[in-house]
């Protein structure tokens, strides 16, 4: 038996014992973050960063070198991704720190995701990184799956840091999974293969274009923020030409044969943002920020009512 293995059995026969002997798993509050921690990550390009028990860190997704500086500098051994995009493992791997990509939905987390994030937990070199994108809902979730795996701390507890995080009660998928985890069984954990551990996970082309999406509003988003003009930090960034790649993203989607194949509430909440996105175009265009406010809003209504019904809740 391989050591990182028998530490692992080791670890989930002991939860599951106290379990069986009707001790209750510990109610335990986040740990207090070092002075300046969420201070230091927003500096290094880490939105959210924070230490909920010792070694276990969670965040948004690390933005360019200082990022990885700075998770190095904590002591950072292992980042698990839990995000549709693709990490930087190259950037990561010049500060020493290995990433492992196990991406999750918004509607929740399956019970194979929880043992590949548990045995991460459990067997590779701590501390340990948790990861979505803005770190907001699916991150704080599955580092809640590791602390619990790790520690046997409660649903409670890492139900108080989702909120502490700001993750949204409308993810009714991630707090239902939280809620009712129960450890991994050996036999769950020793069917996690390395190759299931790896740096970079093969998605969905859906899903990949999707990622896209949400990186182009992100950005626009900034430059809404910025009263329609170029970010400070996005020097590159047009704000028309954005709205433009953003539109034509969503005319790409519609163009994909698994797009084709969804609902038509889908296929018309897609047309919806095409158009909304096309129209934020021409108003900034023509300096009309009130209109490219309105046309935000409508892709912003348009994506949300999809994520309600295809992203966030469960397929049944």
């Amino acid at each position: 038996m391989k050591a990182p293995f028998a530490a692992t059995l080791c670890l989930a026969l002991g939860v599951v014992l106290a379990a069986c002997a009707g001790a209750s798993a510990p109610v335990a509050a986040p740990v207090a973050a070092p002075e300046g921690l969420a201070a230091r990550g927003e500096a290094a390009g880490i939105h959210n960063l924070a230490e909920v028990t010792p070694g276990l860190f969670r965040g948004a997704q690390p933005e360019g070198d200082a990022s990885f500086a700075l998770l190095a500098s904590l002591g950072v051994k292992t980042i698990l991704s839990v995000d549709g995009s693709r990490p930087d493992a190259e950037g990561a791997a010049k500060h020493g720190i290995r990433t492992v990509h196990i991406p999750v939905e918004y509607s929740g987390i399956s019970r194979g995701e929880q043992a590949r994030i548990a045995r991460v937990a459990l067997d590779l070199p701590a501390p340990l990184f948790v990861h979505c994108h803005h770190g907001k809902h699916r991150g704080p979730a599955a580092c809640g799956i590791a602390w619990m795996a790790r520690t046997g701390v409660s649903p409670e507890a890492v139900i108080a840091d989702m909120k502490v995080a700001g993750t949204d009660p409308k993810y009714a998928g991630l707090y239902g999974d939280i809620g009712a985890f129960r450890p991994p069984t050996a036999e769950e954990l020793a069917a996690v293969k390395e190759e299931d551990l790896g740096p970079s996970a093969r998605l969905p082309d859906l899903v990949e274009a999707m990622v896209q999406v949400d990186a182009t509003f992100d950005r626009m988003k900034a430059v809404k923020k910025a009263a329609w003009k170029t970010p400070a930090s996005m020097p590159d960034v047009q704000p028309a030409h954005e709205a433009r790649i953003l539109a034509e993203r969503f005319r790409e989607l519609g163009r994909m044969d698994e797009a084709k194949g969804k609902p038509s509430d889908f296929q018309g909440w897609r047309e919806d943002a095409e158009k909304a996105a096309w129209a934020l175009e021409a108003a900034l265009g023509r300096g009309d920020d009130a209109a490219a406010g309105a046309a935000m809003d409508r892709v912003a209504a348009t994506c949300n009512a999809c994520h309600d019904v295809h992203r966030n809740a469960r397929a049944r």
